[in-house]
């Protein structure tokens, strides 16, 4: 018998199902929004998607990187995870596209992910350091339900999706400059190893070089020792011969 998996089902879900601000330093998000209609599987695994780019992605953050996810949970794909990193990096941004056949374009979602920035620094920005792990959640509630509404409507033109384009080339663009930079990194520390260990095999040699040195005048002392007492025995038992 073939089975048949259920599948989420999506009642009239926003085009985007889920926002949130993380922050790198702990790794906690400290403000999201979830809206409300999409299944409860869904809702958690946008959330676990987004936690897992905290845990795993902090490390590969400069400012201004960008990531997209694609989140695939057992059953059914549960939308496209986009994420940004502020200036600094300090701050996560996340936005989740709902999936079907009107999903978000990727250049909507960064223009969305720009204003988040912007209005969650603007309304709590002095407090997004030092507040505990989802502690902005209700004092940014608001402003996070009108930035999923304000682009809930998916706009799709051909300036889109050149820009779309554009921008998965810059994100491909960008992941190769930090590959080649991680192994320039790697380059240079090799050698700085290889210098290292040069200076170590010279100062070796030296020792050696030193050491025979040492070894050989030790050897001639006690040869000039042993010749003065074998030479002082022979005085010592021949010369009365001769008196």
């Amino acid at each position: 018998l073939k089975r048949t998996l259920p599948k989420f089902r999506w009642l009239k879900a926003m085009a985007v199902s889920y926002v949130a601000v993380g922050r790198m330093s702990d790794k906690a998000v400290i403000a999201s929004f979830t809206d409300s209609k999409i299944p409860t599987r869904a809702r958690h695994a946008v959330a676990n998607g987004f936690a897992d780019v905290l845990q795993n992605k902090v490390s590969l953050a400069y400012s201004g990187w960008r990531d997209t996810v694609l989140l695939e949970p057992e059953m059914e794909n549960a939308g496209t995870l986009y994420v940004t990193a502020d200036q600094g990096p300090r701050f996560f941004y996340c936005a989740v596209a709902a999936p079907g056949q009107q999903q978000l374009p990727a250049v909507q979602a960064w223009r969305l992910l720009r204003e988040l920035e912007q209005r969650v620094v603007t309304a709590q920005g002095d407090q997004m350091d030092g507040c505990a792990p989802d502690g902005l959640t209700k004092q940014l509630k608001k402003t996070l339900k009108e930035v999923v509404q304000q682009h809930a409507a998916v706009e799709v033109d051909a300036a889109d999706q050149v820009r779309n384009q554009v921008d998965a080339v810059a994100g491909i663009m960008q992941d190769n400059v930090r590959q080649i930079m991680q192994n320039t990194a790697s380059i240079e520390q090799l050698q700085g190893k290889s210098s290292d260990m040069a200076g170590a095999a010279d100062r070796f040699r030296q020792q050696s070089v030193d050491l025979r040195k040492r070894i050989q005048m030790r050897d001639l002392k006690l040869k000039v020792i042993l010749g003065l007492v074998i030479t002082s025995i022979l005085l010592y038992v021949f010369v009365p011969l001769f008196s």
